[in-house]
């Protein structure tokens, strides 16, 4: 996206880094809050269009279709051999708290 970038004018010559710089701070704060995890349920929503290219001479391409899909699904972590119950067990601590070894993947819901 050009309004992130550093020095680039746009074709009205104006300087975005020093004129756009409260919008391009508040843009990339909502869109670390919208990527931020804060669970393990999460919903993707996704809109495509298939185009034409325009002909020689043509400026405006032609749109053939367009598609929404909305996903949403759970990612459960899962780790091989279990955990130890038992509180004595000195490696009971570590494996409670050691990395998943691979995650889960469950669709919730797939539609429009």
């Amino acid at each position: 996206m050009p309004i992130f970038n550093t020095g680039s004018d746009l074709a009205a010559g104006v300087n975005t880094p020093t004129t756009n710089d409260r919008g391009r701070e508040e843009l990339f704060r909502r869109l670390v809050e919208l990527t931020t995890t804060r669970g393990s349920i999460f919903t993707v929503y996704a809109v495509g269009q298939s185009l034409i290219p325009p002909q020689p001479g043509g400026t405006v391409p032609i749109i053939t279709s367009t598609s929404q899909i909305k996903v949403t699904f759970r990612i459960d972590p899962v780790w091989n051999g279990g955990t130890p119950t038992d509180p004595f067990d000195p490696s009971a601590v570590t494996n409670r708290l050691r990395k998943p070894d691979k995650y889960a993947i469950k669709v919730l819901y797939a539609g429009e």
